[in-house]
């Protein structure tokens, strides 16, 4: 099953956040241990979790010299990637959610299909699980179909094709050059902290090698943030849309990138208005940000089809029921 790497192997940092996560803890850190690719740096960052993970983290340390531990005091999901950035030294990067676990091959396979392809970034597939489905999972053969190569803003594009959605903006499954982190850190926000950078590395990629075979492992946990009912923190994703936008124009884009981006800020501007009732703050920024948005989509390239979407989310905003992001 394995596949046979040119030597030697490159080094690749495997950064896990750690936080509340004892039940998941050793499924995700021996599916990373257990990897065909072995050139591993593991880093476990102890998030100030308030359960056994940190003398689980001590004891794996213990076993592995590949692994290296940080504990801090509880500063969100973005320091604690952050502080593994501050510290690996393998020439890929990537990220595991430490409820999550990874098929054997999934170093392996992003790091072919980089070193094959000159790409930047790999971006895998993932397959949602149960936590106990996990370990078996890990062995089964999996697909490995030809790698496909696009660009950068290609990548981007697929940002906001919804079914393509969640494989391309978040910050695990992927496997990146160690330089694009060269001057980025994750923002320190709560929610919606992949969105607020994965675009940027993607977009500074001059080659992004999509890898498909579902080789990341997501655990349908109730107990995470995002599994969690509406909460007006949420809303970040309204600001971080914005610097998205920033960003584009800034890089000279016009086009489908602002247009996408717009839309995606729009349907989520109908989303918290609608959840944010009790929150009268909230509901008005909601509300202005629907109406700026309005009148640039009305503007836009979009067929009369979607305009009309806008006209009736924007007459009657409680019973907009289909979202197109």
């Amino acid at each position: 099953m394995g596949i046979n790497m040119r030597e030697p192997d490159k080094l690749v940092s495997v950064i896990i956040p750690v936080y509340k996560v004892e039940k998941y803890l050793p499924m995700c850190v021996d599916s990373v241990l257990n990897q065909t690719y072995q050139n591993l740096e593991v880093i476990l960052v102890d998030d100030g979790s308030p359960d056994n993970c940190p003398a689980i983290c001590d004891e794996y340390a213990k076993k592995d010299k590949r692994i290296r531990v940080i504990h801090q005091k509880n500063a969100g999901l973005s320091m604690a990637r952050n502080a593994g950035l501050d510290i690996c030294t393998g020439a890929y990067i990537t990220f595991v959610d430490s409820d999550d676990a990874l098929h054997v091959d999934f170093v392996a396979r992003q790091v072919a299909a980089c070193e094959e392809n000159q790409a930047d970034v790999a971006v895998g597939t993932f397959e949602r699980t149960a936590h106990e489905d996990n370990i078996p999972k890990c062995n089964l053969p999996r697909e490995n179909p030809p790698v496909r190569i696009i660009s950068g803003k290609e990548a981007n594009l697929l940002i906001y094709d919804r079914p393509n959605w969640s494989r391309m903006v978040t910050a695990w499954g992927k496997l990146y050059r160690r330089e694009l982190f060269a001057h980025e850190r994750y923002p320190d926000v709560k929610l919606h902290e992949d969105e607020a950078l994965t675009y940027k590395l993607l977009y500074r990629s001059q080659w992004v090698a999509m890898v498909d075979g579902a080789l990341y492992l997501y655990t349908r946990n109730p107990d995470s943030l995002m599994a969690n009912r509406f909460t007006p923190e949420r809303m970040t994703v309204l600001d971080i849309l914005d610097e998205c936008l920033a960003f584009y124009a800034a890089n000279g884009e016009t086009g489908d990138l602002i247009y996408f981006t717009q839309n995606r800020q729009f349907m989520f501007a109908v989303l918290y208005y609608q959840h944010t009732k009790k929150e009268k703050d909230f509901q008005r920024k909601a509300r202005k940000k629907q109406w700026n948005l309005y009148w640039k989509l009305l503007r836009s390239a979009y067929p009369l089809k979607r305009k009309l979407i806008y006209t009736y989310a924007m007459v009657l905003p409680m019973h907009f029921t289909k979202l197109y992001f």
